[in-house]
């Protein structure tokens, strides 16, 4: 449900985009709305909309809106519709952009299988040191 104060914020973004359509900005705030809202047929609308403006040197542009923030978007949202290919696509674009992003890492679980790994820590016949530690 879109509250009164959503439709005025949309009208902005939409008289926005009309006047500066050379801008990802407008259509990114309106993606960011129903992101918020969980719908995920309005964000694939409205970021792949914006992915087809190419970036600019414009001073103020939104760095996220031109690097990862777009495909993070794409991710989550074709992951909800069950379009895993498009999902993982973007998925892919995102840890490219940002390999050590901490949300990216921890989303890698769920299409890969990670690794056991066991630490051993010597003690050098300190074993009170190393019951210390733990």
């Amino acid at each position: 449900m879109i509250t009164e104060n959503e439709k005025q914020a949309l009208a902005y973004y939409f008289e926005a985009f009309n006047t500066h359509p050379h801008r990802r900005e407008p259509l990114m705030k309106i993606a960011e709305l129903y992101y918020r809202k969980g719908s995920a047929e309005h964000v694939i609308a409205y970021v792949s909309a914006a992915l087809s403006i190419p970036p600019s040197n414009f001073y103020a542009n939104s760095q996220p809106y031109y690097e990862n923030l777009p495909h993070e978007m794409l991710y989550w949202a074709y992951y909800k519709i069950g379009n895993l290919e498009e999902s993982k696509k973007h998925f892919n674009r995102c840890l490219e952009l940002q390999p050590h992003n901490s949300k990216y890492l921890y989303d890698y679980r769920v299409d890969h299988e990670l690794p056991i790994v066991s630490i051993i820590l010597p003690t050098l016949r300190a074993e009170s040191a190393l019951n210390r530690t733990l």
